[in-house]
């Protein structure tokens, strides 16, 4: 049976932003409902919000991309090729399912490759909103979460990332990683790996910054699936009797869900909503629980 994936991730928005998200979904669905709803990501792909409803306490909506260039061709079984004959401001159109539970601040967002990328609805809505920077922030499963919260001392931190041609994206965002990826460019390495040790103390700690930077490999790696290879945290965890590392790209928050035989072109929005709640409904009760514990 085919499967359709969904990714988690906490809402951040600036401190000083009166509205809370749900109030920027509610502002872009009732926009007029024409071009004026489009907005140019940076790989010049046009992304467009479709509608956001609010049902039973929960937002559930629609992003589309439209591929204006590089449109494929139709083909007959037989071997006879082409072109898609789409007027000037037609193109193909690939959308992506998101559900927002306003309780837990949480986003999920179907996965996929030919669809609209988290960190470009997170683009979108700061163009149309102008509330910025606000982020996107990946949830990893609970227990990872309760063992990096016990984490008292950060021992080690191994990343390998992937080489990177645009950058523009972290522009404002992360210097750090900026400055990594730019190393990694000038050297004209395809990857590259660091490893960076607090050393043999038993007080030797590389502290909150080591987490902040794992944060923004988590963050460049949903804006670009792959791009960060290895993310590994090592430290002194309370409770147990030595350091422990935690692989934060395999505990990453993510739902797999099985759909019913395709019976047309494609799946049915109807299809694609009712695989997005099944999701929400497997991780609601341990996303309710850790914000139950941090609050």
């Amino acid at each position: 049976m085919p499967k359709m994936k969904f990714d988690f991730y906490e809402v951040v928005l600036p401190r000083t932003t009166p509205q809370v998200f749900e109030q920027l979904i509610d502002m872009l669905h009732s926009s007029t409902n024409d071009e004026s709803r489009v907005v140019e990501y940076y790989d010049q792909t046009l992304i467009r919000f479709q509608h956001g409803l609010k049902e039973n306490d929960l937002y559930v909506g629609e992003m589309l991309r439209i591929r204006m260039q590089q449109i494929p061709s139709k083909a007959k079984v037989s071997g006879e090729v082409n072109p898609i004959d789409l007027a000037s401001n037609e193109g193909v159109g690939e959308p992506t399912m998101f559900l927002f539970d306003p309780i837990t601040r949480t986003i999920v967002i179907q996965k996929s490759q030919a669809g609209v990328a988290p960190t470009a609805i997170r683009h979108y809505f700061e163009a149309k909103t102008k509330v910025v920077p606000m982020s996107f922030n990946p949830r990893l499963q609970k227990e990872t979460m309760q063992k990096l919260g016990r984490m008292r001392q950060v021992k080690a931190l191994e990343v390998t990332v992937a080489s990177v041609t645009d950058t523009s994206f972290l522009q404002g965002r992360v210097s750090s990683v900026g400055q990594a990826l730019s190393a990694i460019n000038g050297l004209g390495a395809p990857t590259i790996s660091l490893k960076i040790s607090a050393g043999r103390g038993k007080r030797a700690d590389l502290g909150a910054a080591a987490k902040e930077e794992a944060h923004a490999m988590l963050d460049l790696n949903t804006h670009l699936p792959g791009a960060v290879q290895k993310l590994v945290i090592t430290g002194d965890i309370e409770g147990l009797d030595k350091p422990d590392p935690l692989d934060l790209l395999e505990d990453k928050m993510i739902e797999r869900i099985e759909l019913p035989p395709l019976t047309g072109r494609g799946y049915s929005y109807g299809d694609r909503k009712n695989a997005i709640f099944e999701a929400w409904e497997r991780r609601k009760v341990e996303i309710l629980s850790m914000i139950d514990r941090t609050q």
